[in-house]
């Protein structure tokens, strides 16, 4: 049936009338007739080619574009991996070696050579040992000296002082030649010792910047808490990458001639960029760290703020973006790509790149489309006036006939013998009127065909419509009446029960503590608790005139129809033993340490006087008196009489 629905409603007939009889435009000659489709046809033919090898040229730039930023950002994201991936699981196992006794960490020249070796295998800037004896041990890079490496000490029983000893390794680690005496060195405020002997778990630091420097001071540190063996905090060991290193890789990166890349966290300061600018300004000699939306690097600004304009925050961005912006005057790809750890690192990593380092081919590739174009026109002119001119004769020949068909003479005979393209002419003309016949036809059962698809459709909307008014009313959380349903709900019942005079009871209920639970189970943990306190509520009201809805946030709102206030207050009694059997955990709970409630309790007989919103009230004061009582209790408040 649908295939046949198709053939008819393709269908579409040409129909002449009689009385509107064909006119041609006068002065219009045959062979304009004949040249100008011609020229037409090869016009739109040669410019449809042109636009679509135009527009298949900018779909294999786009396709190109994505897969250079795709390899870019998997090099990236590697090279991230490396980077820091390789500090973090270097740091784990010094932190392993100390506390299973490979390493004295009271031995400060053993741990000076032991960090000398790691520093010497792989392309780290310090690594760091601070123990809470208030003794500390270094090995880097450092920016200040002429040196590969230094080792930095700072020991009371040693030196006798609280200052930092700096000397130059020698070749086998040790400790050499002496280079300076620094100033006390209070490691201990440092955030890669305070936050791991706070939180005794492995971290990544924040990006902090070296004060003392001025060029490349940005830094990140992965800590670790150090134990002995016997399972005692002893202190923190870390390794500082430098974060120019980074910025350093991105210059390598060759994908086109004007591609910029920079990298950044969620709150739009920058870690690394790809541009010759520095990702950080220095104000009165200290250097400050930079949001991309303020870099000197005019693209990187650009598109830090596009960025934050189209998604609002950038804390929206969970997976790969790939957008096309017009970003200084040009159009820009750019493709963002989040690249996450587990100990907290949650940057953005942005590849921009502008579309005319790949469209300057395609452009001239057009100029020539165009070039072609113009030739193909003037040679089709000259081929169409010598082809009218041959074909003109014969079809003057038939031009009387033609005239009564045109004229709307169906019945009209033509009889054209010798050119075998004008017989098929005639052929088709006297089967005109019988396949225009077939047509109205067709159209007829295409008609019939169509209503009764529309009375199906129609059907299918009506359910669709059905369907929407009960997802209206139901809280999508909870899978119970919604806030709008309740207010509908008690409207409607107030009106009913002010007719047959018969009491109407509201319960409203509140999870107590309900914030600290969210904070100690997580957003996922919360919304998991209200549709259990739901389940609890539905399967404990079971009158099917009553109704238990969502009152907002972490409130319910139990509506009593023909209930008066001792069969309020039974439900509220039934409602906390409920929820007292269900036992949900709740270890910040000030009053047990399981989830309670607290319940409001109002109840009226409906008059003309009062209103629903009153006993709304009523019942809401009753809940916050019980707060103020302590919750986990219920208290009943009934609406205040009209006097008289």
């Amino acid at each position: 049936m649908s295939s046949k629905l198709e053939r008819l409603v393709t269908v579409r007939p040409t129909v002449n009338l009689p009385q509107c009889p064909l006119r041609q435009p006068r002065n219009l000659p045959l062979r304009g007739l004949l040249i100008v489709p011609f020229i037409l046809q090869l016009v739109i033919t040669v410019g449809l080619v042109g636009y679509w090898s135009f527009r298949n040229g900018q779909q294999a730039v786009n396709e190109l574009v994505v897969n250079l930023q795709n390899q870019a950002t998997q090099q990236i994201n590697h090279h991230l991996d490396c980077y820091l991936t390789n500090a973090r699981q270097l740091n784990e196992l010094n932190a392993t070696a100390i506390s299973s006794g490979l390493v004295d960490p009271k031995d400060q020249d053993g741990l000076g050579r032991f960090f000398w070796k790691q520093a010497k295998l792989y392309q780290v800037g310090y690594i760091l040992f601070g123990a809470k004896t208030g003794e500390y041990v270094d090995v880097g890079r450092p920016q200040t000296y002429p040196l590969e490496l230094i080792t930095e000490r700072m020991s009371s029983k040693r030196y006798g002082d609280n200052r930092l000893y700096i000397y130059e390794p020698d070749s086998q680690g040790n400790r050499g030649r002496f280079v300076e005496t620094g100033k006390y060195y209070p490691f201990q405020k440092e955030a890669w010792y305070t936050e791991v002997m706070r939180t005794s778990k492995p971290k990544w630091t924040s990006v902090y910047t070296w004060q003392s420097f001025t060029t490349n001071p940005l830094a990140i540190a992965i800590s670790s808490p150090v134990y002995d063996k016997n399972k005692n905090l002893i202190g923190a060991i870390a390794i500082e990458q430098r974060l120019s290193q980074i910025s350093d890789f991105l210059r390598q990166l060759k994908i086109s001639a004007s591609t910029t890349i920079f990298i950044m966290e969620r709150d739009g300061r920058m870690i690394a960029s790809s541009s010759s600018t520095e990702s950080f300004k220095v104000v009165n000699g200290t250097p400050t760290r930079l949001k991309a939306s303020d870099s000197p690097d005019s693209l990187i600004q650009s598109t830090a703020t596009a960025l934050n304009q189209q998604f609002g925050s950038l804390d929206g961005i969970q997976h790969r973006q790939q957008l096309r912006l017009v970003l200084q005057n040009q159009h820009q790809f750019v493709q963002i790509m989040p690249w996450q750890d587990d100990l907290g690192l949650d940057w953005l990593v942005v590849v921009v790149i502008p579309e005319s380092d790949f469209m300057q081919q395609i452009n001239i590739n057009t100029r020539h489309t165009i070039l072609l174009c113009t030739i193909a026109l003037m040679i089709a002119i000259l081929t169409g006036i010598v082809t009218a001119h041959k074909v003109i004769q014969p079809i003057l020949q038939i031009n009387a006939s033609a005239k009564a068909i045109a004229d709307g003479n169906l019945a009209q005979t033509v009889n054209t013998q010798g050119v075998h393209e004008l017989e098929l002419l005639s052929h088709s003309f006297n089967r005109m009127a019988d396949q225009l016949q077939q047509s109205f036809t067709a159209l007829e059962n295409a008609n019939y065909v169509l209503e009764r698809r529309v009375e199906e459709r129609t059907a299918e909307l009506e359910r669709a419509n059905r369907e929407l008014q009960r997802l209206s009313e139901v809280d999508g959380l909870t899978q119970i009446a919604n806030r709008r349903y309740f207010d509908q709900y008690l409207a409607q019942e107030w009106h009913r029960l002010q007719r047959e005079q018969q009491a109407l009871s509201l319960i409203l209920c509140d999870v107590d503590f309900f914030k600290k639970y969210n904070d100690f189970y997580g957003h996922q943990g919360g919304d998991c608790c209200l549709r259990r306190v739901a389940q609890v509520l539905q399967q404990t009201v079971k009158r099917p005139a009553n109704l238990v809805a969502r009152y907002g946030g972490e409130e319910f709102a139990i509506v009593l129809p023909s209930t008066d206030f001792k069969g309020a207050i039974a439900v509220a009694r039934s409602i906390q033993h409920e929820i007292y059997q269900s036992q949900f955990p709740h270890p910040n709970s000030e009053v047990s340490e399981f989830l309670t409630i607290s319940i409001g309790v109002s109840s009226v007989v409906p008059t003309s006087t009062a209103s629903p919103e009153q006993l709304v009230t009523a019942a809401d004061e009753a809940l916050y008196e019980a707060k103020r009582q302590g919750r986990d209790r219920y208290i009943f408040h009934s609406i205040p009489q009209p006097t008289a």
